[in-house]
């Protein structure tokens, strides 16, 4: 099968990637020269998108969207802490807690802990036995209690006794997704999405908790941060303006505490050591998000000024590390107030998360996600960065993707404001934007994908999961549901993603059974074709990531052994190449030019010759940050990563020509061959020629002197095992080629 490969790649072999390919089998160059990485943006990102705090012995501990940092002064300085979390090369943290002195960390992939104060960390055993979303995990008691997210969308609660060893899983299932608040150590209250509350003491048994003299209509708000808690009273925000208090003796509503006047749009409430501490929002007669403090139980309010430097203060994570010292974090900026909230200091030396997961390069210009801030640019190879947000109408936005077709270039962007997501596009390398039109009704979109000048979007705003295309630059948006294959439309059918390789579009999705399926377009998504024979369809099998070449797809496929196919001449053709180390995680694949980079749980892997052989490069920057994606400037190798921002290196990795011959081709035939192989010999030689041949791993195989004159050479290949080898000619001018033989 490799062999078959081979020959099929060889139709798309440059003459730079032969000549590259015959220097490294004539004797590799170092690899060392990739390991000097250089780290981007580093004093630039700040904030770190913190999704939990746990404080814990004088250390404060932030788990963020690109893995833990911890503190032991207050914020002045964070140390990255994740050392050996990554589950699936991710480093996405939901919450933390402590049960004793171990330290938990729920992640969107697993479990895992610390007991040396989160210098290192294990993976704990997987609840219900499967790999599972953990949402929250807590302790009660010395009971650790999880919720997780089942791959058939089914929440539920599991309990271990042995710090994770072993699990107890619930008997109840939630429909919603459970918002839990631990009330005491022995008593956890949970909102099931607003519709009714619930509590546990050991988080197998749920019990409903009936209260009286909420107000008609009202809906608990508790879905941008945690309801305050008492050890006999629970505050919560009752339609974003009123503030009612929850008697956990005898399940009472009392009357509304909120005299904050004028009235505001309320949003996150806190109590920490006898203070309430509420973020709202004065519409009149503008936007203006004010923070408001409490000593008497919300009976009166005093506003305070916002943080000094924040730029969007809607309060999001809170922890009070006893006496006045608090720490707060306002949509991915990180402040600290010694005085009880009534002034604060930005606390984020150190403390980053990257938001450049989402990254191009054009050219020399790169372009990136920076955090709230939208899009920046360099075009000094990440030297310098500059905002390039120009023509986008919102200063608070989060960039969800980034783009490029083969005209334009793509954002599409979330508002802080409403939440509501835009598209936009440029034409001169993100200089400028133009805001596109999208179809009437869509808040929520994904891009898909693109074919030259096609654009292809899905909505999910509600149920109306629907595509899109534009063929005029996002001006217009016509819905092609209808055209798409029937497999991926019916039931719970989806398309994941949309790529285009010259005139051929190749769609990528899931059917009913949640096994992966692939269609073949040349008509711009009017028509498509199966083709999924070489597709794994079993269960633990699908296709991760399609990427496109000038003539062929490159499918990475997940299943117990990791591997990569291509579809060329109609045909899946198995690819996982020589070199790479037994059972890899391929965790990433991108193409940079004319090479493959894979980051794998054992490292870097380089591949110039498609996949069909892989070479090792390093582990990675920063002794091996979760890499997100690859991409490249012409002089430099980038890559992103889940928590470290950007980093740079060279591009010409494992290759140091020892000279730079023209580029030649010389003719061998016939190819394949099977016991002889005649090479033509360029007629314009005035000297002798030497001719070596090198097998896949660069063993010379042969050799031979040509005299000037001579038109042709033969080999003989009748003893020769099949499989492709490389010839050089060197002379006055240097040739190469390539041969496989087949008997």
């Amino acid at each position: 099968m490799y062999y078959i490969f081979a020959f099929m790649i060889l139709k798309i072999f440059s003459k730079k990637l032969l000549l590259g390919v015959c220097l490294i089998a004539s004797g590799y160059a170092s690899i060392a020269q990739i390991s000097n990485w250089t780290q981007m943006l580093n004093g630039e990102l700040e904030g770190g998108d913190i999704r939990s705090y746990l404080y814990h012995k004088g250390v404060l501990y932030a788990g963020t969207r690109g893995g833990i940092f911890k503190t032991t002064d207050k914020g002045l300085q964070w140390t990255y802490t994740s050392n050996g979390i990554g589950f699936e090369n991710s480093l996405e943290i939901n919450w933390l807690t402590q049960l004793n002195d171990t330290l938990f960390a729920a992640t969107t992939y697993g479990l895992a802990k610390s007991t040396d104060a989160g210098v290192t960390w294990t993976s704990c055993t997987d609840p219900g036995d499967m790999r599972q979303y953990i949402d929250r995990v807590f302790a009660i008691g010395n009971r650790l209690v999880v919720t997780a997210k089942t791959p058939g969308n089914q929440w539920k609660m599991f309990s271990s006794t042995d710090y994770g060893k072993t699990w107890v899983s619930g008997s109840h299932i939630f429909i919603k997704r459970p918002y839990i608040y631990k009330v005491r150590n022995d008593f956890v209250l949970i909102d099931r999405g607003s519709d009714s509350l619930y509590t546990t003491t050991d988080g197998l048994t749920i019990t409903h908790f009936p209260t009286i003299n909420l107000p008609p209509g009202a809906i608990l708000e508790s879905f941008t941060g945690d309801t305050a808690v008492t050890s006999n009273y629970v505050y919560a925000i009752v339609d974003y303006a009123g503030i009612y208090r929850l008697n956990l003796t005898n399940g009472v509503w009392e009357d509304s505490v909120n005299t904050i006047y004028p009235r505001a749009e309320l949003y996150n409430l806190y109590y920490f050591n006898n203070k309430l501490i509420v973020c709202g929002v004065d519409y009149n007669p503008y936007f203006k998000p004010n923070l408001y403090i409490s000593y008497d139980q919300g009976l009166n309010w005093l506003r305070l000024p916002a943080p000094f430097g924040v730029q969007f203060p809607m309060m999001q994570q809170v922890i009070w590390m006893g006496g006045n010292d608090m720490m707060a974090t306002f949509y991915y900026e990180n402040f600290y107030s010694s005085n009880g909230g009534l002034n604060w200091g930005k606390r984020s030396g150190g403390l980053y998360a990257s938001k450049s997961t989402f990254s191009l390069t054009l050219g020399n210009t790169i372009l990136t996600s920076f955090s709230y801030k939208g899009i920046i640019r360099s075009t000094d190879n990440g030297l310098n960065w500059n905002l390039s947000n120009t023509g986008i109408d919102s200063p608070e936005i989060f960039v969800n993707d980034l783009i490029k077709t083969r005209d334009r270039v793509y954002a599409s962007l979330k508002v802080h404001l409403g939440d509501t997501m835009r598209l936009y596009q440029s034409a001169n390398n993100g200089v400028t934007w133009t805001r596109c039109t999208l179809p009437t009704g869509m808040y929520e979109f994904d891009l898909l994908g693109y074919n030259d000048s096609t654009l292809f979007i899905r909505n999910r705003t509600g149920s109306n999961v629907f595509v899109y295309r534009s063929t005029n630059y996002g001006q217009s948006f016509e819905n092609v549901q209808t055209k798409l294959p029937v497999e991926l439309t019916t039931g719970v059918g989806s398309v994941t993603s949309i790529i285009g390789a010259r005139d051929t579009l190749l769609i990528h999705g899931k059917d009913a059974l949640g096994y992966s399926k692939l269609f073949i377009s040349t008509d711009n998504a009017e028509t498509f074709t199966g083709v999924n024979n070489g597709v794994p369809s079993a269960v633990g099998s699908e296709v991760l990531k399609v990427l496109p070449g000038s003539s062929y797809f490159l499918a990475v496929i997940r299943n117990f052994t990791d591997s990569i196919k291509y579809f060329i001449n109609g045909k899946w053709i198995n690819a996982k190449g020589q070199n790479l180390p037994e059972q890899p995680k391929l965790f990433t694949l991108d193409q940079v030019g004319e090479r493959l980079f894979a980051a794998t749980n054992r490292g870097v892997y380089v591949s110039i010759n498609y996949g069909y052989s892989w070479i090792f490069v390093d582990y990675g920057p920063y002794g091996g940050v979760a890499i997100s994606k690859f991409f490249a400037t012409p002089q430099y190798l980038f890559v992103s990563t889940q928590n470290d921002g950007i980093w740079r290196n060279t591009l010409q990795v494992g290759i140091a020509p020892k000279q730079s011959p023209s580029a030649g081709i010389a003719v061998v035939y016939p190819n394949p061959a099977q016991n002889k192989a005649v090479i033509q010999l360029p007629s314009a030689f005035t000297q002798p020629m030497q001719l070596v041949v090198f097998d896949i791993q660069g063993k010379m195989m042969y050799s031979q002197t040509a005299e000037a004159g001579e038109n042709k050479l033969e080999l003989i290949t009748s003893d020769w095992v099949n499989g492709l080898y490389f010839f050089k000619l060197n002379g006055e001018e240097n040739y190469v080629g390539k041969l496989l033989v087949q008997h």
